[in-house]
């Protein structure tokens, strides 16, 4: 199986934390579905800010921990979106999506980081 690496990684990250943060307000979602993509947001955001992969500020978190939190976040979109479900069709989709797409590339990546200065 073809693996991601962590550097494509780290943008898929930062894009779907932006798209976290932008769908609520594109699509007029209301408040309860709007804090749990903010939630997610930050959440995602602050832990590639801080894993030990190339796009990130501070190389705390390691990678191994950081797929975990990914998964675990699909996961809690996955039920997120079943609990939603009567709300907002649109919502429910896009956590659905979101959470499966979390799910398959925390399972996809390379556990270890390719780049060199991390250790030094």
């Amino acid at each position: 199986m073809n693996r991601i690496s962590t550097y494509m990684h780290g943008i898929l990250d930062y894009t779907t934390a932006a798209l976290l943060f932008a769908l609520p307000y594109l699509f007029g979602w209301g408040p309860t579905v709007t804090w749990i993509f903010m939630g997610a947001a930050v959440l995602l955001l602050g832990l590639s800010l801080l894993t030990r992969y190339e796009l990130s500020v501070m190389k705390l978190i390691p990678m191994v921990g950081h797929l975990t939190m990914d998964f675990l976040l699909g996961a809690a979109l996955l039920i997120a979106a079943w609990v939603i479900a009567g709300e907002e069709m649109s919502a429910t989709l896009a956590m659905m999506g979101i959470g499966l797409m979390e799910i398959g590339v925390a399972l996809m990546t390379e556990r270890e980081s390719s780049y060199r200065s991390l250790t030094a």
